[in-house]
């Protein structure tokens, strides 16, 4: 592996670390860039490493192994390669040369320290239409430091996935799992149980006949649905606190998350661009980085009693925290993006549609009807709204749809809410 060549501002801007960043900063920041040349079989870095940069791939083709065995390849130009190849620490995946390929590494503290600056500019109001958080003291400015000194640094304790979807997505990750080890597994958890049971005898999936056992509902739900269902209906646990404020704000965040999740389960059935399922669960895990943020207050005891402020946290630290605990739980890259970017109203990475793009969309339509601060732009004024029109969903219809689908969206919420 050694440097061949240097990278221009507007290259690095085509990723998703960059886009933010001022021209200034992006080129100070090319010119300590060297790119780098890996032949076929050469590994970048292996399952448990624990370094100090991000690796951005740049032409060729990767492949990821996590230690599990799990495999997938990774394409430079796609839209999950516009974001750092498996930034984890320590390392989840080793990432192998499938062919020649480029690739640059940035150090993960230079980085930070241009994301800080942009951070404090924004704070001062510097030029970047965001609003201003009135952080009410010194020691308020301190504390959302300290929250974001953890992420970056990886030093957050973040909640765990629970164990029955984490089982049950390793069995099936091995490609032998049949319906009847699924189901084992799921009846280990009764509560898990009677969801699956109730969710293949909802009118969302029911069948001719009525289905009274789990491994009777994995069969009509399936393997891959099955899957997504667990993990859906095992986060709702997650969302639990003692305090009267945190119960409030994550009773509140949960049924955003369940309205974008059934209002996503709608447009990728009536489009066929996303399995629904899958849409359904980016939905869910939308907002999960308020759980994470949620959690980390309640180190703060004079957080509990700042209602305003507490938001103001959320609004700002969300997208970056939901990022880092969907990777800890190692989802696919794609929901890690949805958690990133679902508010991000002006997010257009490729002019293709993408899975953040339909939960952007969902969210949009959440709130409608709402009070939200800031208030979200008009849809077409969306660029994910405007992809729309590209697949079989006019934006003039999306409305129109979903006012006719009020049942279906209201069945999957029920799902949710059981």
């Amino acid at each position: 592996m050694m440097p061949i060549t240097g990278i221009g501002p507007e290259r690095l801007r085509e990723f998703t670390s960059f886009r933010t960043l001022p021209e200034d900063d992006l080129v100070i920041l090319a010119g300590r860039i060297a790119v780098k040349e890996a032949r076929r079989g050469e590994v970048l870095f292996r399952c448990g490493d624990i370094d100090s940069v991000d690796v951005f791939l740049l032409s060729g083709r990767l492949q990821l192994v996590a230690e599990d065995g799990r495999e997938r390849a990774l394409d430079a130009g796609s839209d999950v390669a516009r974001m750092p190849i498996a930034r984890l620490r320590p390392r989840q995946y080793t990432a192998t040369a499938l062919t020649t390929l480029e690739y640059f590494t940035v150090d993960v503290d230079l980085l930070d320290s241009l994301m800080e600056k942009r951070s404090a500019d924004e704070e001062m109001g510097v030029g970047f239409g965001l609003v201003e958080i009135d952080y009410g003291s010194d020691e308020s400015a301190e504390m959302l430091q300290s929250f974001k000194h953890d992420l970056d640094a990886r030093k957050f304790k973040l909640t765990s996935l629970p164990e029955v979807a984490l089982a049950i997505r390793k069995v099936l990750n091995d490609g032998t799992a049949g319906a009847r080890q699924v189901a084992d597994l799921i009846n280990r958890d009764p509560a898990i149980a009677a969801k699956i049971i109730r969710a293949a005898n909802s009118p969302i999936y029911f069948g001719a006949a009525k289905c009274d056992s789990v491994q009777n509902a994995v069969v009509r739900l399936g393997l891959g649905t099955t899957r997504q269902l667990v993990i859906s209906f095992t986060l709702r646990d997650l969302f639990q606190a003692k305090a009267p404020l945190l119960q409030k704000l994550m009773a509140e965040t949960w049924q955003h998350c369940a309205d974008v999740a059934a209002i996503s389960l709608v447009l990728a059935r009536h489009t066929q661009l996303f399995n629904p399922e899958e849409a359904m669960l980016a939905g869910l895990v939308s907002n999960i980085g308020v759980l994470a943020v949620l959690n980390y207050a309640q180190t703060y005891p004079q957080l509990l009693e700042d209602e305003t402020l507490l938001r103001q946290w959320i609004e700002k630290l969300k997208g970056q925290a939901g990022a880092l605990v969907l990777e800890h739980w190692q989802f696919p890259d794609e929901i890690v993006e949805v958690a990133r970017g679902c508010e991000d109203w002006g997010r257009c990475p490729t002019p293709q549609i993408d899975l953040c793009d339909l939960v952007v969309v969902a969210t949009l339509h959440s709130y409608i009807g709402k009070r939200k601060q800031p208030s979200p732009p008009r849809m077409d004024q969306v660029p994910a709204y405007q992809k729309l029109a590209l697949g079989t969903l006019t934006p003039e219809l999306t409305l129109q749809i979903l006012v006719e689908s009020r049942e279906q969206i209201e069945q999957a919420r029920a799902m949710l809410a059981a």
